[in-house]
């Protein structure tokens, strides 16, 4: 993920996520970047989430479908 929403300063980045909110410009140096940490924190955790769950509703699957099922989801 290396994109405009994910490059560059931590208010630049904030900006990318959140929209030019005029809050953004309120915050300190430090406020932004730990903004900016916690927000990455939180969606790597989500997409860690997201992978474990999809990876566990493939045990409704039948094992012999379940390679081309991961190929089509992406999993």
């Amino acid at each position: 993920m290396n994109d405009s929403r994910t490059t560059g300063s931590a208010r630049e980045v904030l900006r990318g996520w959140l929209g030019d909110q005029p809050s953004i410009d309120s915050l300190s140096d430090e406020q932004a970047e730990r903004l900016h940490e916690e927000l990455r924190q939180a969606n790597r955790r989500h997409a860690e989430r997201l992978r474990s769950v999809a990876e566990d509703s493939l045990a409704h699957i039948p094992a012999l479908l379940r390679p081309g099922v991961r190929k089509i989801l992406g999993v």
